[in-house]
Order: structure tokens, then C-alpha cells, then sequence
């Protein structure tokens, strides 16, 4: 199979011959992706750049695999990374963090510090 002339890859047969990320999700991430997601749809993260301010993530259910993403397999769930994002990625930890403060999924990244 000749991987440039791949427009899109939607089946999870095809993310077998996908280039792999390294990021763990976290159990109580991946029953929340499982309770919200469909049957076929991935995890999708990645890093958007704001300007001056840095980057910030991006996390989101999606049904389609693109040329050039990468994938990987955590606790059951299929992730894609955009090929920008996945370096900044490498090793992240995704939870999800439940209570009256607020829901939501957080990232753990060894690669960021903060000063």
C-alpha cells in the first residue's frame, strides 16, 4: 500500500499501519471517552499554537484517521495525533477529573514545565 496515496483512513484495520504515538490515558479517561464516544470514533488531540501566549490542547471525538496522523492504543482507546502535535505529546498522560468543581480531561506533559 502506497501510504501517499492515502487521502483518509477510517478503519481501525487501517490504523494498524500508521506510524505510533506514545501517550497513556488514564482509566477514568477512557470510560468517559467510551460513555461519549460512538462505536469507530477516536480520540483526536492535539496542540494549537495562540500566539504569543504559547499553545494550548485540543481534545475531541472524531470518526475519521488523516493522512499523516499518528495513532496509538491506550486502556482501549484509539488516539490520533496530528504529525505538528506529536512531538509535543510524546509521554503525555490524558485524565479525566470529575467533580462539583467541574468536568473534564487533563493533560499531564512531561514535556511541559512551569516556571
Amino acid at each position: 500500500m502506497n501510504s501517499e496515496l492515502i487521502e483518509r483512513m477510517d478503519t481501525p484495520a487501517m490504523l494498524e499501519t500508521r506510524t505510533t504515538c506514545s501517550i497513556y490515558v488514564t482509566s477514568a479517561a477512557a470510560n468517559q471517552v467510551r460513555a461519549t464516544g460512538g462505536a469507530g470514533e477516536y480520540l483526536r488531540i492535539s496542540v494549537q499554537s495562540i500566539g504569543c501566549s504559547g499553545f494550548r490542547y485540543q481534545i475531541s471525538v472524531d470518526d475519521t484517521v488523516d493522512h499523516g496522523d499518528n495513532t496509538c492504543n491506550s486502556n482501549g482507546v484509539d488516539i490520533v495525533v496530528d504529525a505538528f502535535s506529536t512531538p509535543y505529546l510524546q509521554g503525555a498522560t490524558i485524565d479525566y477529573i470529575g467533580g462539583f468543581d467541574g468536568n473534564g480531561f487533563t493533560i499531564d506533559n512531561p514535556h511541559c514545565t512551569e516556571f
